[in-house]
């Protein structure tokens, strides 16, 4: 079906968006709570739209957003150098270059840029508009600059429709976009990788224009997350993911601008991530009903994760940790009020990878245990700040022997006092903070990043991005509400049935959530039913008074 207006035109996009709305009412999933007000909402917004307030619109449908996504491999196996480039087929994806660099005036600077991209809708349905994947991708451009003992600085985020003709994709590490870009030199070696970015600081009354431009010229070998790469992965729903450390710049080619000082750079060491997948951004639901329903016998809410890498100086060594919030960490998130007085204990998973890129799964702990407050926006005009406290000092105690005895206790401290927290334009903020580690005896010994996700609400922005109003009822209509007593009763009664009690254990047998494997063979189909009678008549008495006790 091709569109009577250009692909590129804000009446074109929201054409499109009313279409994938419409098709995920006309056949909801079971299992899920009902969209149909809040899709109702957005259908009377989605008139016209510009890539922005499609960009954050998407960010808005509900947990169906994963429907007619292709499912993501039963098995990860990344296939080097393929999986360099972009898959433009899967939901969301992104390109992570994150270190420190030393200028030639002597300070440190800490430089990330991301160049993170988004299906606008399912391949199906852009097949289905006449548009090829590249015209399908929403790309935006993150590029922040902290200087060691001074500012923290953002660009206002770009944001470039696949349909402008201006993304670029190739068959190599490569994407390329308004306002930045990453490429491989060549489709037959990773490196040099060129990495460019530019924008405006509109944080103050005095903008500030950005600029990196740097080349690198090596790493160390690729860093595999979660089991093979998957993490996480369940019924067809999950990311791929691997890292670089220890990238290096090319000293005599690289070089960051802040306003009118251009400096050059003398040494430089990065972090490189490339995760893509399904169900990620915004948050997605299995295909299979039985997941559906077992997750609504015990929900979880996404709450978000603080996430860290190290380069360190010895070895050299490296490292990746993660910790995923829970319950304990609510009381931390969304803080506008005082100073938290108190600590937030978590625990981490992640890699180590020793001196010779050997790759062992390590554990630990992390204290954060100090806060900074987050000020205006790069563009305040667009992103409004609500003064929120975000995490600035961390410690880690690491459990495995295999650590060096000298890094099983570390402690991160950014190298610039802000906030260090950057603004999505789809919404979302965010930490991404340049750290140094330093070691039991107080030694420096690492380099690093600190990232803090879900500690600041973007659902006020988002509406306002997409052109809804931000009243109460509204933003209700698009708060994730718990599970009500008939749609818990719904799963309780259908996962009682054998034959989906061994299709749920099948499934989740065959799931990778970091950091222990899967078992090798995962393709066998569905388990016959277990024997009748495996459910007592009292479990179902239980959760009946469960139910009526919710009301």
């Amino acid at each position: 079906m091709a569109q009577t207006t250009s692909p590129n035109s804000d009446a074109a996009r929201g054409e499109r968006m009313r279409y994938r709305i419409d098709r995920l009412l006309s056949d909801p999933w079971r299992f899920l709570p009902s969209y149909s007000e809040r899709y109702a909402a957005l259908l009377e917004h989605a008139k016209t739209l510009t890539p922005l307030q499609a960009y954050a619109m998407t960010e808005l449908l509900g947990r169906d957003s994963s429907r007619y996504f292709p499912d993501m491999p039963p098995t990860a196996e990344l296939q080097f150098p393929e999986v360099n480039k972009v898959d433009a087929t899967s939901q969301v994806g992104w390109y992570y270059f994150a270190g420190h660099c030393e200028g030639v005036d002597g300070k440190r600077y800490g430089v990330l840029c991301m160049l993170f991209r988004n299906a606008l809708m399912p391949p199906v349905m852009a097949e289905h508009f006449g548009l090829n994947d590249t015209d399908n991708q929403l790309v935006e451009v993150q590029l922040a600059i902290a200087v060691g003992g001074g500012k923290f600085y953002q660009i206002d985020p770009p944001v470039t429709a696949g349909t402008s003709g201006k993304v670029k994709l190739a068959d190599k590490l490569c994407l390329v976009t308004a306002g930045g870009s990453a490429e491989s030199a060549s489709n037959d070696s990773l490196f040099p990788i060129r990495v460019q970015a530019s924008g405006t600081d509109r944080s103050t009354g005095t903008p500030v224009d950005l600029t990196v431009d740097l080349t690198i010229t090596s790493g160390r070998t690729y860093l595999p997350q979660g089991y093979d790469g998957a993490e996480p992965l369940i019924g067809g729903l999950g990311t791929r993911y691997y890292s670089i450390p220890g990238l290096v710049i090319d000293p005599g080619k690289s070089t960051i601008k802040i306003g009118e000082q251009k400096i050059a750079l003398k040494s430089g060491t990065l972090w490189f991530d490339h995760q893509w997948g399904l169900g990620l951004a915004p948050n997605g639901s299995p295909r299979e009903d039985v997941l559906r329903a077992a997750g609504n016998l015990n929900p979880t809410v996404s709450r978000g994760w603080d996430f860290f890498v190290a380069n360190f100086f010895e070895g050299p060594r490296s490292l990746t940790l993660n910790s995923i919030h829970d319950d304990a960490s609510v009381p931390f998130l969304n803080m506008t009020g005082p100073k938290p007085t108190s600590a937030l204990h978590a625990p981490v998973i992640g890699k180590y990878m020793d001196a010779f890129g050997v790759l062992f799964n390590i554990s630990g702990t992390v204290t954060i245990d100090d806060w900074r407050q987050t000020g205006p926006a790069p563009e305040p005009k667009k992103f409004p700040n609500t003064p929120t406290w975000v995490p600035h000092h961390w410690v880690f105690t690491l459990t495995e022997g295999v650590v060096p005895q000298n890094l099983r206790k570390l402690e991160a401290r950014a190298i610039c006092d802000d906030a260090n927290a950057l603004q999505f334009a789809n919404g979302a903020r965010y930490v991404e903070a340049a750290i140094d580690y330093f070691g039991a005896d107080g030694k420096a010994v690492g380099t690093g990043y600190a990232e803090a996700v879900g500690y600041l609400n973007a659902t006020v922005t988002r509406l306002s991005l997409a052109g809804l109003p931000t009243t109460p009822e509204v933003q209700a209509l698009f708060t994730e509400q718990p599970v009500t007593p008939a749609l818990w009763l719904e799963s309780f009664l259908y996962m009682l049935s054998p034959a989906n009690q061994a299709e749920l254990k099948r499934l989740t047998a065959c799931a990778q959530f970091p950091p222990g494997p899967r078992p090798l063979d995962c393709t066998t189909p569905a388990s016959p039913a277990l024997a009748a009678g495996a459910i007592h008549p009292d479990e179902i008495l239980a959760a009946l008074r469960k139910v009526l006790g919710k009301g």
